[in-house]
């Protein structure tokens, strides 16, 4: 293992002693490999007629070989390996030397040798020019700060070694340097992640020990502006402040890099490769339970692609590297966040870079010209856990510190806050929301002709990811002031949703377009820790159930019911702005309200998220409010009195960036119609009415309590009432196999216990039956109903606190669910009794319809899981015994339990009175 400082002994490693030479001249210790071959190492511009026609790779080492915090062996199998991917493979000139670091300055600025030549030159037979570009491989121990240790206790300083390379003779050359050695004590811990073995290193401070009010680890995110200059790619194996992990088969750095290299079975350009080899180290971390988190620092550069050098792979590995979009426990997490922040001044601006942002990229995106607002709504987006990936885009001047490189942006009043701390926020206080996600920042310089110039100066895991804390950042710095003109043109591809292109890559092209002024202080730059190639996929349904029209009584599957509806819309559109509805189109059915209702669970959200997309690649205007998330700004506004126009305007404002009604284009898309609060339905109901008599395309979805509430306000309107149907046994098949990544024989044994306890029913719904896959996951060794059926009932009280109310952690919601969970119980007794609610008892009606699990039907109370509706009269049956209350006082209750079709009650009871579960 690397460490911070040189120890009197290895640490916990095998080591055998290498022999040092006294003279350490370059001439006597290096030995150059020069193949007679043109190096295979890649191309640019995306030109195969424009190969890289030199290259030097140069390993700087030191082995500390019988020394204090010996590395020999694994630094031995470090350069071996490299020595074997670039010399033998890619056919590049190669050396590896431990130089003094006087030699290695001199090396580096091509001083002028005895002989007249250049050392650089001399070192690698190079007449002339510099090389295309320069692989430099820095392997030694560290400290924060950019300190790199020698054998003879002398300090190579980071920033010397790139200023040198960057005013001397390999100014032209891109520079790619691979930095292994640690940047501090504190050892990243991987999070969310089962690992038994409890590992422990001398002289390191485990990250999971520290406070973090105390900001030990901020300057893990910090975001300097050196090098600054371009043509320099730089990649270190841990993140300031953090250790470096070396095993006695070498780095993970190392190794990721060759392994990379060596496997790589298509042409991809340098930037994907940097995310590659960023995963691999991310799996070995994962493995081990605590590791390193690479991080990558690039400034402008010609585009380079690197050839691919295994030619036998036939299929792509690269899918592999791609960000799932699912957490630990399958969950598919659809929401992306993204927070933009602009001044008063550049708000027509930022509310184009919105549209795109939303459209292209599929965010749900918020717009503010506090910074204060920001922070709040940052900190406040930490609570609810079920996004995906977030990103913050702050369109601001920025500025730098002459002293410590430190970049800065400056935001109200001039105040000058760091980009350090923007992103720090992400991971204050212990947060563990973002841990292993993506975290996307963009700091675009802008400024008007007013405003300043560039300056000098216990969480549940439904929703988790694997990850160190530091890993997941995706950085991008512009001080250009073309800099929103170049993002427009990257992010307003409408082409970015349909995958085949990494986020990684457009950051990219924007980076190598951003052209540094005269007179401003900061190069445009990228940063890395993302272990993942990120894409942005539409947010799809794993599995297509079939959906039924209560008007034609048809059942078609939802990608051919959405064909068809989206053809109404452009019906109506078109008849909307000529007047005339086309002849052949006049026998068809023109009504564009339409209802959708299903239980909980059913897709009804994932169904309205796929229809915007659509919607919004046919250039439409969306206003798309899904009422369980929007209750504040239901409340912010006159809903009685507001017109459909009025709505477009304020929601878009409410969300930060207000649009007009765009008559003949504007669709409404309300979901969720089932989470607004009984007192505010009427006049939400009226304004559906008003939408649908202003004959505006309109789809409403809803639980099955409130589908006739809708229908009885739309009476005299065409509505198109559909239900998505419960899943069938191809599709539970097929889902439960997803979840699972199983095989077919387990996955038939998981089917067949499922089946043997009777429980078949927790599969027609996707999402109970993710909660099944979730149970199974865990590999319990006794598989029992009352345990399947706790975890469900639990998960599902969990995720639909946090919809309603965004609790997350906060410890008020162990209590709030018990009380549910009570009511819950009352209402299995209900439910089997059939006994009748009294129709004027609202509050309590109300109450019932907001636990998921259970549903107000004709007054009386259905629970549509029978497996976990006698688990929870289980429950209830169980309390009152053990409470030795005198007899159970529901009347019926003991009658009914004699019913055949409640055995698996009874068993449940059983189990639960010998447990003493109350």
């Amino acid at each position: 293992m690397e460490e911070n400082r040189i120890p009197k002994k290895a640490v916990n490693l095998p080591t055998k002693h290498v022999e040092n030479t006294e003279d350490n001249s370059l001439e006597n210790e290096a030995d150059l490999i020069s193949p007679n071959e043109p190096n295979t190492l890649g191309f640019w511009n995306n030109n195969k007629e424009q190969p890289v026609k030199t290259v030097c790779v140069l390993v700087v080492h030191y082995a500390f070989a019988g020394q204090g915090g010996d590395r020999s062996e694994g630094d031995s199998r470090d350069v071996q390996i490299l020595k074997e991917t670039f010399a033998v493979n890619r056919k590049c000139k190669f050396i590896a030397i431990s130089p003094t670091k006087l030699d290695f300055y001199e090396l580096l600025a091509n001083k002028a040798s005895d002989g007249g030549i250049g050392k650089f030159q001399e070192l690698f037979h190079l007449e002339g020019a510099a090389p295309d570009v320069l692989i430099l491989c820095i392997l030694s121990h560290g400290f924060s700060g950019g300190v790199i240790m020698t054998e003879n206790s002398e300090k190579i300083h980071l920033n010397e070694v790139f200023g040198i390379m960057k005013t001397n003779y390999l100014k032209d050359s891109l520079k790619l340097v691979f930095v292994s050695a640690c940047r501090g004590a504190i050892l990243d811990m991987a999070l969310n992640v089962e690992n038994d073995q409890k590992t422990t290193i001398p002289s390191t401070v485990e990250l999971t020990t520290l406070n973090m009010e105390m900001d030990e680890n901020e300057s893990a995110v910090a975001i300097n502006a050196e090098p600054n200059v371009q043509n320099f790619v730089i990649v270190y194996s841990s993140v300031e402040s953090t250790f470096s992990i070396r095993l006695s088969i070498g780095t993970l750095l190392i190794r990721a890099l060759c392994k990379i290299l060596n496997k790589l079975d298509e042409d991809v350009e340098l930037e994907v490769l940097l995310s590659m080899i960023m995963n691999d180290v991310h799996r070995k971390t994962m493995k081990y339970g605590f590791g390193s988190t690479p991080q990558v620092q690039i400034f402008p550069f010609a585009k380079l692609t690197i050839n691919r050098y295994d030619k036998n792979q036939k299929e792509s590995r690269l899918k592999n590297f791609v960000y799932d979009w699912t957490s630990i426990k399958g969950i598919y997490m659809s929401r992306r966040e993204a927070h933009v922040f602009c001044r008063q001044d550049g708000k027509p601006t930022a509310i184009e870079l919105v549209k795109h942002v939303e459209n292209n990229l599929g965010f749900d995106a918020r717009l503010y010209n506090e910074y204060k607002e920001l922070n709040k709504a940052v900190r406040r987006d930490c609570i609810i856990n079920d996004s995906g990936c977030v990103m913050i885009c702050i369109l601001a001047p920025l500025a730098i510190n002459e002293e410590t490189s430190e970049i800065s942006v400056v935001v109200n009043k001039g105040r000058q806050v760091s980009v350090q701390d923007f992103q720090y926020n992400l991971i204050r206080n212990d947060n563990t929301k973002w841990v292993g996600k993506p975290k996307i920042c963009i700091f675009a310089n802008f400024t008007s002709s007013d405003t300043d110039a560039l300056g000098e100066g216990d969480t549940p895991l439904q929703f988790a990811k694997c990850g160190t804390y530091h890993s997941g950042y995706l950085t991008l710095i512009l001080p250009n002031p073309d800099a929103i003109e170049l993002i427009m043109k990257e992010l307003g591809n409408t082409n970015l949703l349909s995958g085949g292109v990494h986020l990684q890559q457009v950051f990219m092209n924007i980076l190598r377009d951003s052209k540094k002024q005269e007179d401003c202080a900061i190069e445009p730059q990228y940063w890395s820790t993302l272990q993942y190639l990120l894409d942005f996929p539409v947010n799809q349904m794993l599995i297509e159930p079939t959906i039924q029209s209560e008007k034609s009584g048809l059942t078609s599957k939802i990608s051919g019911f959405l064909k068809k509806y989206l053809r109404k819309l452009v019906k109506l559109i078109q008849c909307d702005s000529t007047g005339i509805m086309p002849k052949e189109e006049e026998e068809e059915d023109a009504d564009v309200v339409c209802l959708v209702s299903a239980l909980p669970g059913m897709g009804k959200s994932l169904l309205t998220s796929l229809l915007a997309y659509k919607l919004r690649q046919m250039n439409n205007s969306i206003t798309e409010i899904d009422f369980l998330k929007e209750s504040d700004f239901l409340g912010s506004i006159a809903l009685s009195r507001v017109e459909p126009e009025e709505l477009v305007e304020s929601f878009s404002e409410w969300k930060g960036a207000r649009k007009k009604f765009q008559p003949g284009k504007e669709i409404f898309l309300l979901d969720g119609f089932d989470g607004i609060d009984a007192g505010v339905k009427k006049d939400v109901l009226q304004l559906i009415r008003k939408i649908a008599d202003a004959k505006l395309p309109l789809w409403v979805t809803t639980r099955p309590h409130d589908e006739q509430m809708i229908t009885d306000c739309l009476n005299g309107v065409e509505v198109e009432v559909v239900r998505i149907d419960e899943l069938q046994a191809e599709d539970q098949k097929q889902l439960l196999k997803l979840k699972l990544s199983c095989t077919d024989e387990k996955l038939d044994h998981y089917l067949s216990i499922i089946s043997e306890m009777g429980a078949e029913d927790l599969l027609k719904n996707p999402s109970i039956l993710s909660k099944v896959a979730d149970y199974f996951s865990e590999k319990p060794e006794d598989v029992r109903l009352v345990d399947l059926c706790h975890k469900i009932v639990k998960a599902i009280l969990l995720e639909d606190m946090q919809n309603r109310e965004g609790l997350g952690g906060n410890p008020i919601i162990v209590t709030r669910i018990k009380k549910r969970l009570s009511r819950l119980k009352t209402c299995a007794v209900k439910h089997f009794l059939e006994t009748p609610l009294l129709p004027n008892d609202a509050e309590e009606i109300a109450k019932i319809n907001s636990l998921s699990i259970a549903t107000v039907l004709d007054n009386r109370i259905f629970i549509s899981c029978d497996t976990l509706a006698q688990f929870l009269l289980a429950l209830h049956v169980t309390k009152k015994v053990l409470e030795e209350e005198s007899g159970i006082p529901e009347e019926g209750i003991e009658r009914i339990l004699q019913s055949g079709s409640l055995d698996r009650c009874r068993k449940m009871i059983s189990e639960l009175r010998i447990r003493g579960v109350k």
